[in-house]
């Protein structure tokens, strides 16, 4: 979402149902996100309360100005946090978490804007703590449940 943030009008925020629309996404078809969502709602709120409130954009700069780029923003945010500028990684994180979290592949898509299931699939990294959670899934889903075996 990071560069539909800086498209996204305060009309753009249902508040009433409870969606964010995104207008503009990377494959040019809109889609709705939740408010309730990663506590959503709440940056939303505090972005309408601040001024100008006339400002149409609901992320500015001061005098209600259209914010042109996220990156130097986010570098300066990355060197206080001793971070390297992981940008783009936001994506993965987003496909993994929303995976780990046992959303289905379908509403995940949806929700990250992902068209075909193969991109999809390029951006769901997975690495040795999510294969050990899976060996640990196995063992305590075989273990839980007597197994039978038949043979015709």
């Amino acid at each position: 979402m990071r560069s539909q943030v800086l498209t996204l009008l305060k009309t753009d925020v249902d508040w009433t149902g409870g969606w964010l629309q995104l207008r503009d996404s990377r494959n040019r078809e809109p889609r709705r996100f939740p408010l309730d969502c990663l506590g959503l709602r709440g940056i939303f709120e505090q972005q309408m309360e601040r001024p100008p409130l006339h400002a149409l954009h609901l992320f500015h700069r001061f005098g209600g100005k259209k914010i042109m780029d996220v990156r130097g923003s986010w570098r300066n945010a990355c060197a206080v946090a001793g971070l390297k500028n992981l940008m783009h990684d936001f994506r993965r994180s987003s496909v993994r978490n929303l995976c780990n979290a046992g959303v289905d592949q379908t509403t995940a898509m949806l929700l990250t804007g992902h068209r075909t299931a193969e991109v999809f699939r390029r951006y769901r990294i997975v690495n040795e703590a999510d294969l050990r959670s899976a060996g640990a899934k196995l063992t305590s889903s075989m273990s839980s449940k007597p197994q039978a075996y038949t043979t015709r």
